[in-house]
């Protein structure tokens, strides 16, 4: 009985951290395409909000930010970089811009995350 109670709990645990970071870390290229769209967005944009929302999170709701700054910063592996809003890294796979997923628009795999809120 325990050892079963430990695997349901070890299945539970591991499913869902599977979610996190899918596009947190990104190609150069695709980093790049990321930080133009949300720079170009700040811009244009007096007060620019962008949402977050997870899913599979079971998120109730978008939680919406006022993004005031975007930024590109070299990550630990070659090639690859992270986008930072307001100096802290996102996870692009939960960030959107006027209700369109911000990793689907710069080709970013994501997985149990819709296009559009």
């Amino acid at each position: 009985m325990k050892k079963q109670i430990l695997m349901t709990f070890t299945l539970l645990m591991t499913s869902t951290l599977a979610w996190a970071d899918q596009c947190s870390t990104l190609p150069a290229d695709k980093a790049q395409q990321a930080y133009k769209i949300i720079d170009k967005f700040i811009k244009s944009n007096e007060i620019a909000v962008l949402d977050i929302y997870c899913e599979a999170c079971r998120d109730d709701y978008p939680i919406a930010i006022v993004a005031d700054s975007v930024d590109i910063k070299e990550f630990q592996v070659k090639g690859y970089k992270e986008v930072l809003i307001n100096d802290k890294n996102v996870d692009l796979a939960y960030l959107y811009l006027n209700g369109e997923n911000i990793a689907k628009m710069v080709g970013c795999k994501t997985m149990g995350v819709d296009q559009y809120l």
